[in-house]
């Protein structure tokens, strides 16, 4: 009976370690890709758009994110104050900081929604294509016409 219990135990500690070591593997690996060459593969896909690059200044009062606890950040946005199309591309060297960046994104998305509601349903429209996605150690939020072949680009990039 007692050889049966310590059988058992063997099982049980086995199937718990190969759980584990399958959620392991299954996370996403920190990525080493050139910033740069992110922020450039995934500029070409909105190319069409004139997306103009902003400075840290615009970055924290758009996000209320902090330029400088970032390992390398990115903002672009349409010239035109009723267009909604944008772009921000954050590496960091912090996993936590990813909620960060996604509570900021999703403020952003409201807050638009919220101000062209009712007089920009063309600009609400891009809104709710609006894509957010982090991994270990990068983030990108977009709104524009074709985000999800956005988001496809910046993941293949990392």
């Amino acid at each position: 009976m007692k050889k049966i219990g310590i059988a058992i135990s063997k099982i049980v500690l086995i199937v718990v370690f190969g759980l584990f070591m399958l959620v392991q593997l299954q996370k996403p690996k920190k990525s080493n890709a050139n910033f740069e060459e992110v922020e450039t593969i995934v500029m070409q896909e909105l190319e069409e758009y004139g997306l103009e690059k902003q400075d840290n200044l615009k970055i924290k009062s758009t996000f209320s994110l902090d330029p400088s606890s970032c390992t390398n950040i990115a903002y672009y946005k349409a010239e035109d104050p009723m267009d909604v199309r944008e772009v921000l591309i954050v590496q960091f060297d912090k996993e936590a900081f990813a909620s960060t960046i996604e509570k900021s994104a999703q403020k952003r998305v409201l807050e638009q929604t919220n101000a062209f509601e009712g007089y920009g349903p063309e600009q609400v429209k891009l809104l709710k294509k609006s894509k957010i996605y982090s991994q270990v150690n990068y983030a990108i939020y977009v709104t524009s016409e074709n985000s999800g072949d956005v988001l496809k680009v910046f993941k293949a990039a990392l």
